[in-house]
């Protein structure tokens, strides 16, 4: 499953400067996890939780010391990004224009506005194909994917059963580790705006 912000293809028409309507993403902004379940075996079907703000300080290098992700890379070289993005769904979808920086809906601060591309041999469900637009530098997909997974940046969440979380759903984005077919996992997730 592609690191990803929840509600990213609910969509609603939306009014553009030029006074055109294209339909653009409604993101919830909250997530609250409850785990049903515990989980079959350790360490399988974790949910990791990677975070806007620590993602841009380990973009340019700043913080923690040691190997950087990108040291070329920082949160002003994606500001200016726009990405595009087509994913197998019911409807289809062909989104543009998408913004990778954007600022969060109450403190302004940036946060990532993003999908991992998910090519189709990865994957036997949802599959989705992502670009930067413009003629812009492909390598920073790959620069933000890595970036995603540093565990400086993410947070691996084990679930046991009674576990609750809640999720800015605007500066977090999320993902979950495998798990066996058989096994029995439940985790309720619930939208709030």
């Amino acid at each position: 499953m592609p690191m990803h912000q929840d509600g990213f293809f609910f969509l609603k028409p939306t009014k553009l400067a030029d006074g055109t309507v294209a339909m653009r993403s409604a993101q919830p902004r909250f997530q609250y996890f409850c785990a049903v379940t515990d989980p079959a075996a350790a360490g399988t079907g974790r949910t990791l939780f990677a975070s806007s703000r620590l993602l841009f300080r380990y973009l340019g290098g700043g913080g923690g010391g040691g190997e950087t992700t990108t040291p070329t890379t920082t949160v002003e070289d994606l500001r200016g990004l726009t990405w595009d993005c087509r994913h197998s769904s019911d409807w289809d979808e062909h989104m543009t224009g998408l913004r990778m920086v954007v600022p969060h809906p109450e403190t302004g601060e940036d946060c990532l506005h993003f999908l991992e591309p998910w090519p189709r041999s990865r994957t036997r469900y949802a599959w989705n194909e992502i670009s930067i637009e413009d003629g812009g530098d492909q390598r920073y997909l790959d620069v933000v994917t890595r970036a995603l997974y540093d565990c400086r940046v993410t947070l691996r969440f084990d679930w046991r059963r009674g576990d609750l979380l809640v999720s800015d759903n605007f500066s977090m984005l999320h993902t979950r580790t495998a798990f066996a077919e058989d096994e029995e996992r439940e985790l309720w997730r619930i939208h709030v705006n």
